[in-house]
């Protein structure tokens, strides 16, 4: 008896003369992890773009053989997909951004990691030269970026992209939510070097943005506990202490689970001292 997916891909099969429906039929099947069916159908569909001559259709045909690749860990087949992809775009062509955006994070399981930085970067730099940074698009490549940065150890560049990029979606705090986990690393790695002032001014701004404990409640509890730290530290002042009341109150409402966390027993720790 066949599977519900398989009756369902079944319904949907499309007209084998349609580009843009053999394509989604071929997204469908990879999703439903049916890899070899998904790349014959998107083969079917790059030999009618190019026989139409579609460049776009043509890109997108080779972006989708690129996934295809990328969800099985082939990345040298994914990578060469990705550059054919390219050579039929344009910058100003909106599938662009998209392309880079798949194949940095395919560079970057290659360990190419420069390469994949550089090229997260254009993406950036077009998302702000066509006014497009109050998107998820961009706080999603932007949080991508950074982490990228951090495994490179260029932890100083990774803090101002993501603060660049928080000021720019300023207007749509939703947003800008996407980089506060980013925030929350780069607050972490200053505060274990013990660079208290810069912790502090990148905890701020993560609690500007994060107001709600539930969207993160291991991170959000954590930067609160070392705001606390760092102001009494800075300043032995009383609203140091009320900030360490305020990490253990919410700390018995974690989950056990998270209170296993090490580096929030540390700071536990640290702020019963």
């Amino acid at each position: 008896m066949r599977s519900k997916s398989a009756q369902i891909l079944s319904q949907s099969k499309p007209n084998s003369q349609s580009i843009s429906e053999l394509i989604n039929y071929s997204r469908d099947l990879r999703i439903s992890g049916e890899f070899d069916q998904a790349k014959k159908v998107i083969i079917r569909a790059l030999r009618l773009a190019i026989n139409q001559s579609d460049r776009i259709q043509t890109a997108r045909c080779y972006c989708h053989e690129a996934i295809i690749y990328s969800e099985k860990q082939d990345y040298p087949k994914a990578n060469r997909c990705f550059e054919k992809a390219n050579t039929h775009l344009l910058p100003k062509d909106d599938l662009y951004r998209s392309l880079l955006a798949n194949w940095a994070a395919v560079l970057q399981a290659m360990g190419k990691f420069d390469e994949a930085i550089e090229m997260q970067k254009k993406v950036n730099r077009i998302f702000v030269e066509l006014g497009l940074t109050n998107t998820a698009d961009f706080a999603n490549n932007t949080a991508n970026l950074s982490h990228a940065l951090y495994e490179a150890h260029r932890f100083h560049e990774a803090e101002t992209v993501v603060l660049s990029a928080i000021e720019l979606m300023d207007q749509n705090p939703r947003e800008a939510l996407m980089c506060i986990r980013v925030l929350y690393i780069a607050a972490y790695h200053r505060f274990q070097v013990q660079e208290f002032e810069k912790t502090e001014i990148l905890l701020k701004k993560y609690f500007s943005i994060c107001r709600d404990p539930s969207i993160d409640p291991l991170s959000y509890v954590t930067c609160l506990a070392m705001l606390a730290f760092c102001r009494q530290v800075l300043t032995n002042s009383i609203e140091g202490r009320d900030l360490s009341n305020d990490f253990f109150n919410l700390y018995e409402k974690l989950p056990s689970t998270l209170k296993l966390n090490t580096s929030l027993i540390q700071l536990y720790g640290l702020l019963l001292i």
